[in-house]
């Protein structure tokens, strides 16, 4: 009898722990002074940064592109505002397109004109020039977007 007592006594006491617990982190999650998870939509403004300057011929509109890449959602708190990446082509397995023909997101049709074979490219791409408030696969509705792009042969 004692022992079932005592159980019991446990029982509760670690309900009760549990239930105070719960309630704590459904608190501090409401808190003004929680942190806020990572967000992909910012209002940030298109940009071309050039990393590394190409030796090679310019890319034109028209022009075959095959490029290498890394896609990541922007992320205001990222090391380069680099959040998480969702898609990516090597140099062993490039991505070929043709420039200025809507085969890709306007940013990149935008973004690429000019760039010298040999060249690294960061693109910063705002909804409006991406996926807009459709979103496409892992990439939500409304997100900014950072491309660096190597440029590694124009035909």
């Amino acid at each position: 009898m004692r022992l079932r007592t005592l159980l019991r006594s446990r029982l509760v006491m670690v309900t009760m722990v549990t239930v105070v617990t719960m309630a704590a982190m459904v608190t501090a999650c409401n808190s003004e002074d929680s942190p806020v998870a990572p967000s992909s939509t910012a209002n940030v403004p298109f940009q071309i940064i050039d990393l590394t300057v190409g030796t090679g011929p310019a890319a034109a509109n028209g022009d075959r592109l095959t490029v290498s890449y890394t896609g990541w959602l922007f992320d205001a708190n990222g090391v380069d505002n680099k959040g998480q990446v969702f898609d990516s082509a090597s140099a062993l397995a490039p991505f070929p397109f043709v420039l200025g023909t809507g085969q890709v997101i306007a940013g990149w049709d935008q973004g690429l004109v000019g760039m010298p074979v040999g060249g690294v490219r960061r693109l910063i791409i705002p909804p409006e020039l991406a996926y807009g408030e459709a979103g496409r696969g892992p990439i939500p509705p409304n997100a900014t977007l950072i491309f660096e792009i190597g440029l590694i042969a124009v035909s």
